[in-house]
């Protein structure tokens, strides 16, 4: 028997299947960091969402029942995604009526107050907004997960 190539043949074929085995793993890798994990805009969103309904809230009356209907559209935003996944509430310090005006997931209001190591509670940015010489409390809250916006 002649068997000088075939040492060879078994160090080209284990070269070649450790090159395949390597460019899978970094595919595999790569699909995994893509998709791997949610990304962390919530508080970031809260922001931005503050910023708008402050501007919103400065333009409008927010306690005027024609205001309550139109929210949506006079302030621009999307009824669909606020309803589901994010907190504006607004109330008014200074009234005896107490008038508080809300729209989405009111159970956000407490969650902004807890935290925890798994980012799963409403990330919150609240402040108070003096108009016509009244205070007004608004928080906004996110708790969207950009992996279900992302698709």
């Amino acid at each position: 028997m002649n068997r000088k190539g075939a040492t060879g043949y078994w160090l080209n074929f284990t070269g070649f299947v450790l090159i395949w085995l390597i460019i899978l793993g970094g595919l595999v890798g790569a699909v995994l960091t893509f998709y791997g994990q949610d990304y962390a805009f919530k508080k970031v969103e809260s922001v931005l969402l503050f910023d708008t309904v402050k501007v919103c809230f400065e333009n409008n009356d927010f306690f005027d029942s024609n205001f309550k209907n139109n929210f949506f559209s006079k302030c621009g935003l999307n009824k669909n995604v606020l309803e589901s996944e994010h907190l504006v509430f607004v109330k008014n310090l200074d009234s005896e009526e107490k008038e508080e005006f809300f729209v989405g997931v009111y159970d956000y209001q407490t969650q902004c107050e807890l935290t925890d190591k798994k980012n799963n509670f409403a990330k919150c940015k609240k402040g108070i907004i003096v108009k016509n010489g009244e205070r007004f409390e608004l928080i906004v809250g996110s708790n969207q997960n950009s992996r279900g916006v992302v698709r």
